[in-house]
């Protein structure tokens, strides 16, 4: 009778064990195709910049950016930086990415400590073209962003279509929900300019002609 029990017993565990390695297994592979192949989208622009807050580091405030259209570029940062991160970071990032599929059309963005980021998909690939935007964002941006105030009155593609003559490339980095979820008592929505000038004269200068514009900023945060 004992050696029966035993033999129960004995099974039992082996039974357990055998689930456990099983239920294992299927989320190893439920997790291979999910973050080892993350979904890419047919975008048009893939826009880099600094985040401009980080708890207990400095960041200079600045409204330089990396524009970037290469299709094969844009899906390989897909695939690397929209797969599973282990970390959320609770000191904050330093750099956004945003996923564009035209300049008022936004698919997705994610940001990024450059620290401490933990990845699960091809780590040390993703590290590294980290570091490489992230250098060459702080070192030779490609764009500079402004952030320009219409008044409520012009609805956003009225706005977008009136700007396009300026020679200007138009976004709305925030979407077209910053208008229409605004405040009753906000007169003003944002569109930003994304141009390759680092000098607000410049841009000014070619805005000039559009008189409703309210005001014209560094758009740094």
């Amino acid at each position: 009778m004992r050696k029966k029990i035993l033999k129960i017993i004995g099974i039992s565990i082996l039974s357990i064990i055998a689930l456990i390695v099983l239920t294992l297994t299927v989320l190893f592979i439920y997790n291979r195709i999910k973050y080892h192949n993350p979904k890419t989208e047919d975008i048009k622009y893939m826009l880099i910049k600094k985040t401009g807050w980080v708890l207990f580091d400095t960041i200079q405030p600045t409204n330089m950016a990396l524009l970037i259209t290469d299709t094969k570029e844009m899906k390989e940062a897909q695939e690397l930086f929209l797969a599973k991160q282990t970390t959320a970071h609770m000191c904050g990032y330093h750099y956004k990415i945003s996923f564009l599929y035209d300049t008022d059309s936004i698919y997705t963005w994610t940001s990024f400590n450059k620290k401490c980021e933990v990845f699960d998909y091809k780590p040390v690939k993703t590290q590294k073209l980290l570091d490489y935007y992230g250098n060459q964002l702080e070192t030779n941006p490609t764009h500079y962003i402004y952030d320009v105030k219409i008044p409520v009155t012009i609805k956003p593609d009225e706005a977008k279509e009136m700007l396009k003559h300026s020679g200007l490339m138009v976004f709305f980095l925030n979407g077209k929900s910053e208008y229409y979820n605004r405040n009753a008592n906000t007169y003003t929505y944002s569109v930003q300019i994304v141009d390759t000038s680092n000098d607000i004269e410049v841009i000014k200068q070619k805005l000039k002609p559009y008189a409703f514009i309210t005001e014209i900023s560094k758009y740094d945060r």
